[in-house]
């Protein structure tokens, strides 16, 4: 079980919890300098969004302090022993299945939605293959990037269907004064 907490502030314990993680390596690369994975797998990951979809919520300010953006004053998880340069990376296929995130933002209450397969392939590929850290920055893009536009193509949805629950009374409401008023005229005569 993977879990990752959610910065100070938010109301959930956990940005995202994922119940499997499966792992396939080239064993013989581990005594390399860089270490080829065959696959990853996170399975029923469970992603927490608080905030806004404007940028500020729990997932964009995860990623800022990856990234080394935001405020913070705690040094890099990536850094090495000086001297000792970090282990690289190579990850042919990352896959991420079975998500859903739980979203609590502001305007909406609380709804939860299936996420789409997420499929990375060929990441750090090459002779220099990637830092853990800028595996867990192109990962961590992805997440956020496919969570917010399933919340928006799901707000443009309940928009699209209120516009139309609207436009529908509204039609209702003239088609039965035109009614009315042709009833008046026929009574008039």
């Amino acid at each position: 079980r993977l879990v990752i907490g959610n910065p100070e502030g938010y109301k959930t314990t956990n940005a995202i919890s994922v119940r499997a993680v499966g792992l396939s390596l080239k064993l013989g690369s581990v005594l390399s300098d860089k270490v080829v994975i065959k696959s990853i797998e996170l399975k029923e990951a469970e992603i927490n969004l608080e905030g806004t979809l404007r940028g500020d919520n729990n997932l964009s300010k995860i990623l800022g302090n990856v990234e080394g953006t935001s405020n913070s004053t705690n040094e890099p998880a990536s850094q090495t022993t000086p001297g000792k340069p970090a282990k690289k990376l190579e990850v042919d296929d990352f896959l991420i299945t079975d998500a859903k995130v739980h979203v609590s933002i502001t305007g909406v209450g609380g709804i939860t939605l299936p996420i789409h397969e997420m499929h990375l392939t060929d990441l750090g590929k090459g002779p220099d293959g990637i830092t853990a850290a800028e595996l867990t920055k192109v990962v961590l893009r992805r997440i956020v990037s496919e969570v917010t536009q399933v919340v928006t193509d799901y707000l443009a949805k309940i928009g699209k269907d209120v516009i139309q629950k609207e436009a529908g009374k509204i039609v209702n409401d003239a088609a039965g004064k035109v009614g009315e008023s042709i009833g008046n005229l026929l009574k008039k005569k």
